[in-house]
């Protein structure tokens, strides 16, 4: 940012400590944040100002009523830029404070955009407060007979806000996204070069699906309220958090490596508080680490499992046998999602190979645009392997079967 009127002032240039910052009001009573006005140094840099934005209008866009949201003024597109064929677009009128907001960030009016935040914080904290009914209007206004100056009564409930998000059936998915890259820019993000102390193409590489992939599988497997989810090798804990808020259920995840286990319960502690600050609460959530091929504790977790997940892509043959083992546990109907195939291409069902843990795996593969991965920019697939027991049954009376007809 810089002050267009005085060319001179420093004010918005980088500095240690001493920096201009805005301040956002949260969903959630008495829940605001600061944000420097500062631009990262690269472009995959953590970039406050473009996060304040978003999360801005999450909340005009999801949390008030139309009308509420009127009051901000015209709704821009959140990256649309105010450049036009002729040049740079007339700043916006003053009533128009996204509009205005937009045209400050893209001409990088640091004042501008500064006393236009302050507006739109002051704007949403009095709505916090109950001073703005769902109409737009002022809430019970009254005229003191005494001295002229209008009352206000605050509607019964001071937070309207609150009242709308405890209705909600399920988080809706801007503001879970929202929550998940918040959390991870501020636990994860700073720390990510803990992440790297690994040995290349061995099974402590470390990789993440995209939130974009793990949120289409969960849709594709039905993961719902009542499901249990388990992340077999979590890393920091990011799937699991997706999953107890996206689907609020019940979600829990084990990694063995230090590092990302100690970043994860650092990660968990910041999602609380965030689900706090936007007034969501996520599904029951447990981060442990240790061994999932021999941790007792993984076990109950198996038994109860509805959704498995396990970032198999570079696990040696090995571990992938182990975990088939661990397979055996999981009640039928239950569904372990992998990016590498348990079963061989030709494997066939037969007499021969009954008793092995891939003869109870329905195997589907699904495809995923690129993307998807934080290793690559390609597309790849995954495979969904549903329990099923029911295979072996049809197999025992095929074979009951030729054996009866052998006998005649």
């Amino acid at each position: 940012f810089k002050n267009p009127a005085d060319l001179s002032d420093k004010s918005f240039e980088p500095h240690p400590t001493d920096f201009p910052f805005v301040e956002l009001e949260y969903p959630n009573t008495n829940a605001r944040e600061r944000f420097p006005l500062l631009v990262p140094i690269d472009k995959d840099g953590y970039d406050p100002v473009k996060e304040v934005t978003e999360s801005l209008f999450t909340i005009v866009e999801t949390y008030l009523s139309p009308s509420q949201a009127e009051l901000f003024g015209t709704r821009h597109g959140r990256s649309k830029s105010t450049a036009t064929a002729r040049g740079v677009s007339p700043v916006p009128p003053s009533s128009d404070l996204l509009g205005t907001l937009v045209w400050a960030t893209d001409q990088r009016d640091g004042p501008l955009f500064a006393s236009t935040f302050g507006r739109i914080s002051e704007l949403l904290h009095e709505i916090k407060k109950g001073e703005y009914d769902e109409d737009g209007f002022r809430a019970d206004a009254e005229t003191d007979e005494q001295n002229g100056n209008p009352q206000f009564e605050p509607i019964p409930d001071p937070n309207p806000m609150r009242k709308l998000f405890q209705s909600w059936k399920g988080v809706p998915p801007v503001v879970w996204n929202t929550i998940i890259t918040e959390t991870y820019d501020r636990v994860v993000g700073p720390r990510v070069h803990l992440l790297k102390d690994y040995k290349s193409w061995s099974d402590g590489v470390y990789g993440e699906l995209k939130p974009n992939l793990v949120s289409d599988i969960f849709h594709r497997v039905g993961l719902k309220p009542s499901s249990h989810f388990v992340d077999m090798g979590s890393g920091v804990g990011n799937v699991v958090l997706q999953a107890a808020l996206q689907a609020g259920c019940t979600a829990s995840g084990i990694e063995k490596r230090s590092n990302p286990a100690a970043i994860a319960k650092d990660h968990l502690l910041q999602f609380q508080k965030r689900c706090r600050m936007w007034g969501v609460e996520p599904g029951d959530i447990e981060l442990l680490e240790g061994d999932f091929t021999d941790d007792p504790r993984v076990l109950e977790k198996m038994q109860n499992a509805d959704v498995v997940l396990c970032n198999n892509h570079s696990f040696p043959e090995a571990l992938n046998q182990a975990l088939l083992y661990r397979f055996l546990d999981m009640k039928d109907g239950a569904v372990v999602v992998s990016l590498g195939s348990f079963v061989p291409p030709n494997f066939r069902l037969t007499d021969h190979n009954r008793d092995s843990p891939a003869a109870i795996l329905r195997v589907e593969k699904r495809h995923f645009p690129g993307d998807s991965l934080s290793w690559t920019a390609g597309g790849g697939a995954y495979f969904v392997n549903t329990i099923d027991r029911s295979r072996l049954t049809a197999t025992g009376t095929a074979k009951r079967s030729r054996t009866l007809r052998s006998q005649r």
